[in-house]
């Protein structure tokens, strides 16, 4: 009986250590790099996921945006990426040139819950190339205007501005108020701010066939429109550094243009301007336009669990997750749905959701970087008066026919 009851005892814990096993072997650790304080945040998310897919653990590693390109960079040399992670929408022609990046059609067609037509247009143009879907939006950046309402409204503006003469009008009477009273805080030398105004007008970078637009004279036209900003100072060129939020603060700027971060900033940093600040649309000429970008989420080829990532990224997708992430992050979702959600509770989002609609991808090419810079100091060239704004443009398109010619 002692041997029965010894063979059984053994039979038990074999039987037991098997299942252990089995069970730690059936659990997906899902590796996913997320940057700055999208890494920081992404964690409140996890365990909802995990708790919806018992199967699958998520290792996150945080990594600061500075070092992402080079981290990545080094993981796909190195062939040691992970399942997914977040990537910087010009980053995206440099990857997917290389072969990095998994085409996600596949799993698109098979999805029951993801649509690239879920997410907002411009926003979807960073991640296709050439036709096909190598990245999911995760969420947006733009561009809009923040500006003091009690200082409009004492110079007889209820509302923002509408349209670009409007807009001149209003930096007028701001100028007027006093030698060191200024209209607008932007820089020249910022194409995420100038080229808002470029595209506005219909001026673009490059023409169907990839040759340089610029010389096209709705380009020229809005370049020399900028340029008259800093001419006549309603804009300053060297504002020396300072900080746009308490400049706006103090009056001197009552304008700025700037990301959707600033609203969280200027909450914090100058809590006396409650209630007497406020967000617009971009003053329209042809179309109010401004600068879309953001993050996306990519598998790439080599990674190891592919379906367990493209599970994460339907998790991510979700209106209702995009919602909380945006309260986490304070990011703006990619999601129509969710930007429509939240439009509904809070009237600085539906300001928000109308410029989305009328966003701008900048071309997704891997020379994009190179172009960013000729951008900057061209126009910037023509603001500060060196060149002409016909002279900035003809030399801008030159600097982009030989960047081009390069690759």
């Amino acid at each position: 009986m002692k041997r029965s009851a010894l063979l059984i005892f053994v039979a038990l814990i074999l039987i037991l250590t098997a299942t252990t096993t089995f069970k730690a072997a059936s659990v997906e650790t899902v590796s996913l790099w997320a940057m700055g304080v999208e890494g920081q945040n992404i964690g409140k998310l996890l365990p909802q996921f995990e708790t919806a897919n018992p199967g699958i653990k998520v290792k996150l590693q945080v990594i600061p945006w500075s070092a992402a390109n080079d981290r990545l960079l080094t993981a796909v040399a190195g062939g040691t990426v992970p399942d997914l992670t977040q990537m910087g929408s010009t980053y995206m022609a440099q990857f997917t040139e290389a072969g990095a990046l998994e085409d996600l059609t596949p799993y698109l067609a098979k999805s029951k819950t993801l649509k690239l037509n879920d997410f907002v247009e411009a926003c979807t143009d960073l991640y296709v190339i050439n036709g096909k879907p190598y990245g999911i939006p995760w969420y947006a950046d733009t561009r809009f205007i923040f500006y003091r309402t009690d200082i409009l409204e004492e110079i007889g503006y209820k509302n923002f501005p509408e349209t670009w003469d409007e807009f001149i009008e209003c930096c007028q009477k701001l100028r007027a108020r006093g030698p060191e009273q200024y209209a607008v805080n932007m820089a020249a030398g910022n194409w995420q701010v100038t080229m808002n105004f470029i595209w506005a007008n219909g001026g673009r970078i490059l023409d169907e066939k990839g040759r340089p637009a610029v010389t096209e004279a709705a380009f020229v036209e809005a370049v020399a429109w900028v340029a008259d900003i800093f001419k006549n100072q309603y804009a300053l060129l060297d504002t020396g550094g300072s900080n746009i939020r308490q400049d706006l603060a103090s009056g001197r700027f009552p304008i700025f243009i700037g990301g959707f971060w600033e609203g969280n900033l200027l909450r914090t940093e100058t809590p006396q301007l409650d209630g007497k600040w406020s967000i617009a649309l971009m003053p329209k000429k042809k179309s109010r336009s401004s600068f879309m970008g953001g993050c996306g989420l990519v598998i790439f080829k080599d990674a190891r669990r592919k379906q367990a990532a493209w599970k994460l990224i339907e998790f991510l997708s979700q209106p209702e997750i995009q919602n909380q992430w945006r309260e986490a992050a304070g990011s703006i979702p990619a999601s129509k749905e969710a930007m429509r959600i939240a439009s509904e509770s809070d009237p600085l989002m539906k300001i928000v959701y109308e410029q989305l609609k009328e966003g701008v991808a900048p071309p997704v090419i891997s020379q994009w970087p190179e172009i960013e810079g000729r951008l900057n100091t061209r126009i910037q060239e023509a603001c500060y008066g060196v060149k002409t704004p016909l002279e900035a443009c003809q030399l801008l398109a030159k600097d982009l026919e030989k960047i081009m010619s390069q690759y």
